[in-house]
């Protein structure tokens, strides 16, 4: 049976197909990922147009019907390239227009990261100096300048609007690299609290992209009815190097204007939710 995008996998990402068919990139092993999805694109003769490119006609001329195929072949190729991405990496080519240049990006961006890369931090700083040009320098927030978001303490922290990964059946949470510096780079017992009760969960930090071993969130999420599009903020409350502890906070509804707002920015450059 095929698993979904969204599915978390123990295993390398060639255990993984998505619901097209083809291979899902995690953030390990891109060259091992692009010589699979180079050789899914050419069974779907769709190669040529990753590699030599579309070039838009003009758009106040109607399109002949080649233009038509061509932008038809050029769409297709850039969907099964986008669905051979994970969540959390999705939207690093949230602004390319062509399968070529998502192409380009991904290449120029991943290749040659594997499992054993010796910079943990080597991702988001690739990404940075590519998107330089197109993000914007975010002040962390503040609590204090809000002091109506009264369950916040001044511990860090970092929020989550749940998608379809997050939750059942998948049960897949991946941390966003911005907050990588605060996390230990080993697995660890941690600690969620929430609304008077504690959950134990695995941490996953020896992995490219760390967050919580599924089968553990799994409770988590299970013994809070959590759906898709619920925010989750996560309170930084202690980290050393025999545990982690989470204060969260589940917003269901009413959300802040100025925290969803927040929520939003950080989503858009990517959430980067979650690439940055």
């Amino acid at each position: 049976m095929s698993l979904q995008r969204n599915d978390c996998p123990d295993l390398s990402y060639s255990a993984t197909i998505n619901y097209l068919g083809g291979p899902i990139f995690f953030g390990e092993n891109f060259d091992d990922w692009s010589i699979e999805t180079k050789t899914f694109l050419k069974s779907k003769n769709l190669w040529k147009i990753v590699e030599e490119g579309y070039e838009a006609p003009n758009s106040r001329m109607p399109l002949v019907e080649e233009d038509q195929k061509q932008l038809k072949r050029d769409s297709l190729a850039l969907l099964l390239i986008r669905e051979g991405l994970s969540d959390e990496l999705l939207p690093s080519i949230k602004n390319t227009k062509t399968a070529k240049e998502a192409w380009d990006f991904l290449h120029q961006v991943f290749q040659g990261t594997s499992k054993n890369d010796a910079s943990e931090s080597a991702l988001p700083e690739k990404i940075d100096n590519v998107l330089e040009n197109d993000v914007d320098d975010e002040p962390e927030y503040d609590v204090e300048d809000e002091p109506e978001f009264a369950f916040l303490s001044k511990e860090p922290f970092h929020d989550v609007i749940l998608m379809k990964s997050h939750v059942m059946p998948s049960c897949c949470l991946h941390f966003p690299f911005r907050i990588y510096h605060r996390l230990p780079s080993k697995d660890l017992p941690a600690i969620i609290s929430c609304n008077g009760k504690t959950w134990n969960v695995i941490y996953r930090g020896d992995a490219k992209i760390r967050g919580f071993k599924a089968s553990s969130w799994k409770k988590f999420v299970e013994d809070n009815n959590l759906k898709t599009d619920d925010a989750l903020v996560f309170e930084h409350t202690a980290t050393d190097d025999t545990k982690v502890e989470f204060q969260v906070h589940i917003l269901r509804s009413d959300i802040h204007p100025k925290l969803k707002e927040l929520i939003a920015k950080r989503r858009a450059r990517s959430l980067i939710q979650n690439i940055h």
